[in-house]
Parts: structure tokens; sequence; C-alpha cells
């Protein structure tokens, strides 16, 4: 069973086949696990990720609807022409657009830093004790690597060399935008694809950047509820409870 995760200022989120669960942690770390069923839109889901580029479109979505959102209004403009000098309703409401954004993202990921990066750290080192089938204690998870192959931080890289190449080809932001994260996503969701020793110098730098940048180690309490967490969906999918 394939488990995913994504972390906040203050939990973490695994998301598995059929289930997405949670924990939050309050100010006095106490948390609490809460958890609900994925809507059912499987044979669409398979299907899409079987076709070239847009199952990274729907990938984006999927992740965080507000990128694909960014990324659909950058093209109306584009195709509108907001860069023109006389077309200052359009500069207007491209800059209102990009401030909400930006002010989204900053609370969503900046807020409060330090703990996002270490429930980041907590939720890649359970992951790979889960992945690499050891026991889900505290001490396991706590020597396992912050690191993680799925981690969007790799898409990232793969996006934004994406995004340098087509700078000297194409002029539109919006569709370097797209095609350089459908392209990314492309190649960061290769089997093993860190294996390829050209690819591998990319993933190694996203490794790089998410054991310096992007995680932190996590605390014994956050490790244990993310430990918790991830306990819980897997009975939730062996339908234990």
């Amino acid at each position: 069973m394939s488990i995913g995760g994504s972390a906040s200022n203050n939990g973490v989120k695994f998301i598995s086949d059929n289930y997405v669960a949670r924990f939050d942690m309050d100010k006095n770390n106490n948390y609490q696990i809460s958890y609900s069923k994925r809507i059912k839109a499987e044979g669409i889901r398979k299907r899409i990720k079987k076709i070239p580029l847009l199952k990274g479109l729907y990938a984006m979505y999927e992740g965080n609807p507000i990128v694909i959102f960014y990324a659909l209004f950058m093209l109306l403009m584009d195709f509108t022409h907001y860069n023109s000098t006389d077309n200052y309703l359009l500069l207007a409401v491209m800059s209102l657009v990009t401030g909400g954004c930006l002010i989204y993202l900053i609370r969503k990921v900046l807020y409060n830093v330090k703990d996002t990066w270490m429930y980041h750290g907590a939720e890649h080192k359970t992951i790979y004790a889960y992945e690499n089938k050891e026991e889900l204690t505290l001490e396991n998870v706590r020597k396992s690597p912050r690191i993680a192959k799925r981690c969007g931080t790799n898409l990232v890289v793969f996006a934004i060399t994406f995004y340098m190449l087509l700078s000297f080809f194409v002029d539109y932001q919006g569709v370097k935008f797209i095609i350089s994260f459908l392209l990314g996503y492309e190649i960061f969701d290769i089997d093993e694809g860190d294996k390829y020793p050209v690819l591998n110098l990319f993933f190694k730098f996203g490794y790089w950047c998410q054991h310096n940048l992007f995680t932190k180690e996590p605390s014994d309490i956050q490790i244990t509820a993310s430990v918790d967490t991830i306990k819980r969906i897997i009975e939730l999918e062996n339908n234990i409870i």
C-alpha cells in the first residue's frame, strides 16, 4: 500500500489509497488525530495517471488546487496581453490575484516555518520506516533519514530546470509555468529515476535541499504523533477500525 504525506506548521497529513488521516498539535503538545474517506474516483484517477502530461496536471490539482488556479490565471493573462501598457484593469486584477496567492503561500508555508520543517522531517522519517518495513517505533523512526524520493522538493527541482530552459524559447509566463511543471512531473514520476546517472544529479540536489533547507530533526512528540497517525491509516485500510 502506497502512503504519501504533507506537513504544515502544526501537524502532518498522510494519504493512502482510500483514506486521509492527519494530526494537529496544539501549543501544549497535545494532538488529535482525524481521518476521512477519500472521494471515490478511482477509475478516473487510474486512467488519468496513465496519460502522459495529463497525469502531471492532475497531480498539480491534487497537490494544491490554488497552484492550478494560478497557472490558469497566468494563461488567461498571457493570452489577453496583460502586459500591455493600456490594459490597466487586467494589470490590477493580476496584481490582486498574485498578491492573494503569495499571501496564501506565506500563510501556509512560511508561518512558523521551523515547526513546519520539523513536521516535514517527521513525515519523511515515518514514511521511510513504513516503506522499509521497519517496526513503527520512536527509535526506528528517529534513525530514519529525512529525505524522500517522492517529496515535492524533487519535483520543484525538475520543474525549475525546465522553466529556465523554456525561458530561452517561450515568452508567455503561464505557458512556461504549466509546461515546465508537466515535463518536470514526467521525469519526477519515472520509476527508480534516481538510478539514472544524469537524473541522479538532480535528485541529489533535491535531497540536499530537503535535508538542509526544508526539513529539520523533529521532536519525540512530533514523531510519536506521526507514528500514531500512520498506524491509524494502516488500520483503516485493513478495516481494523
